[in-house]
């Protein structure tokens, strides 16, 4: 979703040390609350451990190969 920004955000994201592509992570991560999204811990414990637990698997596929014709999985 596109959303247009008013003058006085830009200067609070400018102010505060926000990147106006935060805004996209906050939409997504954070709660819905009434006037907007809210982030708390809660929400960012999810997500380091979600990463962390990425992280473990992608150092564990590191150098991994997978062999695809069409849509059909060869070998690894």
């Amino acid at each position: 979703m596109s959303l247009a920004v008013t003058k006085h955000a830009v200067e609070r994201f400018a102010q505060r040390g926000f990147k106006l592509d935060d805004t996209e992570i906050i939409m997504q991560l954070g709660t819905e609350v009434e006037d907007g999204y809210l982030v708390c811990d809660q929400e960012c414990r999810r997500v380091e451990e979600q990463l962390r637990t990425m992280l473990r698997r992608l150092d564990r596929l590191r150098g991994a190969r997978l062999v695809v014709e069409g849509s059909t999985v060869v070998t690894v």
